[in-house]
């Protein structure tokens, strides 16, 4: 059982699936594998995706907006597809890297990476 306020227990969650993806990529060795191997998530699939996320990891979303009037520590989030057209347009690649400065809970941090499947940063304060 995986305790989710705790940090060393998602992170032995996460360590446990990705051994878990290895081994079935490894099951496809020297063979063609399916094309769902490998390939990123649909627009639709990635939304849905994120959406949960951010539902489950954000509890409070009106306490991420209190902050100091006029200091520089303002919140904002960029949309879904805003982060969406932009990939697009940049027709960013696998070989980049994305670094997110003031990432706020990293969604446009794991947006990216799961849909393409580049390196990505994210720094908060």
């Amino acid at each position: 059982m995986h305790t989710l306020c705790s940090y060393e227990s998602m992170k032995q969650l996460c360590e446990r699936y990705n051994r878990a993806v290895d081994n079935i990529k490894k099951l496809w060795s020297g063979r063609q594998p399916p094309p769902c191997i490998d390939a990123p998530p649909s627009i639709p699939l990635l939304k849905h995706i994120m959406t949960q996320v951010y539902n489950r990891a954000v509890t409070n979303p009106e306490a991420l907006n209190s902050y100091e009037p006029f200091s520089p520590e303002v919140y904002g989030e960029t949309s879904f597809d805003l982060v969406t057209q932009i990939v697009a347009q940049t027709k960013m690649t696998e070989n980049e890297v994305l670094l997110d400065l003031g990432s706020g809970v990293g969604q446009v941090v794991l947006q990216v990476a799961a849909a393409v499947g580049c390196k990505c940063y994210g720094i908060e304060k």
